[in-house]
């Protein structure tokens, strides 16, 4: 989803999303949904708020994997689409997983990061370099090794730059 809510302006009046990072995060989509296509994959690229599509456009049953958040407005939103997954009587499950850092926070060698952390990045950076090591990375699929979703919905359709949720119309690059 590119949501509405990343492209308005913070409190402070500053751009959430400039127009080079939105560029960016475009190209990075479109790029993934064609590696996926050659795996017999596939992307659905929405532009709206998750909570008011979602529910209904999957089938019963579903299971939507995503990306655990840390944020606060990113958990907002994340609860936002649970309760609206969960009015939707589908019985559409929600499973996480962690990708928001290059190590597994389950893997960093403090027990309370809140408690442990520290003011300044090194001490933090040296404890985690003597004692973590980064995952390995998950197999690449096969191509056709995962079932594609049966939903109606335009597979095909990417929004362009200028039709992204600009609060103010897109931006000059």
């Amino acid at each position: 989803y590119f949501d509405p809510r990343y492209f308005g302006t913070t409190s402070f009046g500053f751009e959430k999303t400039g127009a080079f990072r939105a560029k960016f995060l475009l190209e990075s989509v479109v790029d993934l949904k064609q590696q996926l296509r050659g795996l017999g994959l596939d992307l659905l690229v929405l532009v709206g708020r998750p909570e008011d599509s979602l529910p209904q456009l999957l089938p019963p049953e579903s299971v939507i994997i995503t990306q655990q958040e840390v944020t606060s407005e990113e958990l907002r939103i994340d609860d936002r689409v649970r309760t609206a997954i969960g009015d939707a009587d589908a019985r559409l499950e929600l499973q996480y997983v962690w990708g928001a850092t290059l190590y597994h926070a389950a893997d960093l060698p403090m027990r309370n990061i809140q408690k442990e952390m520290y003011n300044v990045f090194t001490p933090f950076r040296t404890k985690v370099e003597e004692r973590c090591s980064v995952r390995n990375l998950l197999p690449t699929l096969e191509p056709n090794a995962v079932p594609l979703a049966q939903i109606d919905a335009d597979f095909d359709a990417t929004p362009t730059f200028e039709a992204l949720p600009w609060a103010s119309g897109p931006p000059e690059l």
